[in-house]
């Protein structure tokens, strides 16, 4: 196995853990943005293009808009506590072993092929156009939940 891809793995699985687990928001959101990006680098083996749509869309879009709501609603601190630990623990492990079995019964993938960026290109803002102006949408409906929850957590509503 690649050793580089191994690291990779082992950093965003270590930056995901963090987001879990981190007390503070503005943590967790800086562990989001190391795993997203991780996981855009993870993506070069496929394609340089799946990397650059990752990182630009996920770390610079949906990454800006969770720091921005955690700014307005003012709380960077989480006041989670877990009650049942353990319960939590097993059942993720009993998804992840689920997981795992179903994903090495799987076959082979086909190799992959290169698709030239204009042709990619010509797809993306043809028949793909629609999706990121639904993706537009949704980061804006968001974006007045986030603003509307810290308007009420702020005692303005």
């Amino acid at each position: 196995m690649n050793p580089v891809f191994t690291l990779l793995v082992v950093l965003v699985m270590a930056a995901s853990l963090g987001v879990v687990l981190s007390r503070s928001v503005f943590r967790a959101a800086y562990f989001l943005a190391f795993a997203l990006v991780g996981t855009g680098f993870l993506y070069l083996g496929m394609s340089p293009i799946f990397s650059a749509v990752q990182i630009l869309l996920y770390t610079g879009g949906v990454l800006t808009l969770v720091i921005f709501a955690v700014m307005l609603s003012g709380k960077p601190e989480l006041s989670t506590v877990f009650h049942r630990p353990a319960q939590g623990l097993i059942a993720a492990l009993l998804v992840f072993f689920a997981l795992l079995s179903l994903t090495a019964r799987l076959p082979e993938p086909p190799e992959p092929r290169t698709i030239p960026v204009d042709v990619f290109a010509a797809y993306f803002f043809r028949e793909g156009a629609l999706a990121f102006e639904i993706l537009s949408l949704l980061l804006l409906a968001a974006l007045f939940g986030a603003l509307a929850v810290a308007r009420k957590q702020g005692g303005e509503g």
